[in-house]
């Protein structure tokens, strides 16, 4: 059994943060995709089969990292109808008094993930209708479901979530598309920067909600940033998640260190050590080294999520190693 009972996790989680020496390892992998994807294809291992996704976390000796979701968003002036064109493609209209945009997104296999199959924003005319959704939302924190989601976690974490894209990463992953977006970038330019500007003015109305909020860590989540990765160590930012040492990615552990210096390296584990074709012995060594440079500034976990034929004896094995580091 553990020798600290999962409500320290969230204590030690904002340890970490403010910069003290929590005197334990943190460890916070995202096990959400594996459980949902084993779940619904009836490949929970035989003495999970019947856990609920906390009961996973407590079988791991792990902390919970995202479980809170207290942003309300709404649109005003503004008709939103939803329809299912097939089982997979969930299409969204948005109606407003300056035109109309349609968005169709296709689901996986599992209904968990979805990538965009069309994007509202087809043309530079299509800005004049989304610049008037940005003009015409609102923000708000709900605070019951807030500490009903704290309380429901009991403690496994410390609070945390991310939000909107800045505004042209949007455009890239969201609204418009990679290339779509780049060739207006290059033709029409005015177009990108009135967005730009009326973007950012309602991107500051949702950070009024978060820096009035009660909470302690929020995360930005971009997701491209490795033209940034050389001046991180510049930013204002806390720290880094998700950074993937080789053989994943394209950088050594001492790299990563060397980028960060004393910022918090959140995961660090190549989510590919936890497949049974590496030797466990790989997994160890990188669990090991990640603690020797990074520790306190470490909340350990997988970069980026165990994939849903990974070993979760393995991801229970690395909670249990860490306490006795």
């Amino acid at each position: 059994m553990s020798p600290y009972a999962p409500s320290d996790f969230a204590a030690t989680n904002l340890a970490i943060f403010r910069g003290q020496d929590p005197g334990r390892i943190l460890w916070q992998p995202r096990l959400e995709f594996w459980y949902n994807v084993n779940h619904k294809r009836g490949t929970l291992p035989a003495h999970l089969k019947d856990a609920t996704l906390l009961d996973l976390y407590d079988y791991c000796h792990a902390s919970v990292r995202y479980f809170v979701n207290p942003l309300r968003h709404e649109f005003h002036d503004i008709e939103v109808r939803v329809d299912w064109p097939d089982e997979k493609s969930r299409r969204v209209v948005y109606e407003t008094p300056v035109g109309r945009l349609q968005e169709v997104v296709h689901y996986d296999a599992w209904d968990l993930s979805a990538y965009h199959s069309e994007y509202r924003l087809k043309t530079a005319a299509d800005f004049r209708v989304y610049e008037y959704m940005l003009q015409h939302e609102t923000w708000r924190w709900d605070q019951e479901a807030y500490e009903q989601q704290i309380a429901a976690v009991g403690g496994r974490g410390a609070p945390q979530f991310y939000f909107r894209r800045s505004p042209v990463q949007g455009l890239f992953i969201e609204n418009m598309g990679f290339e779509p977006t780049i060739y207006l970038m290059a033709d029409q330019p005015a177009v990108i920067e009135q967005y730009c500007e009326i973007a950012a003015a309602a991107d500051d109305a949702l950070y009024d909600v978060l820096c009035a909020a009660p909470i302690d860590i929020l995360n930005f989540g971009e997701n491209i940033d490795h033209h940034m990765d050389p001046l991180i160590h510049e930013s204002p930012f806390d720290g880094i998640e998700a950074a993937t040492p080789i053989p994943q990615g394209d950088v050594t552990i001492d790299e990563i260190k060397a980028a960060l210096g004393d910022k918090i390296l959140l995961d660090g584990i190549p989510a590919v050590y936890f497949l049974p074709m590496y030797p466990l012995e790989e997994l160890i060594d990188c669990t090991r080294r990640l603690v020797e440079l990074f520790h306190p500034r470490l909340v350990l976990g997988i970069s980026d999520e165990i994939p849903p034929d990974g070993d979760i004896e393995r991801v229970r094995l690395i909670g249990e190693l860490v306490q006795t580091w």
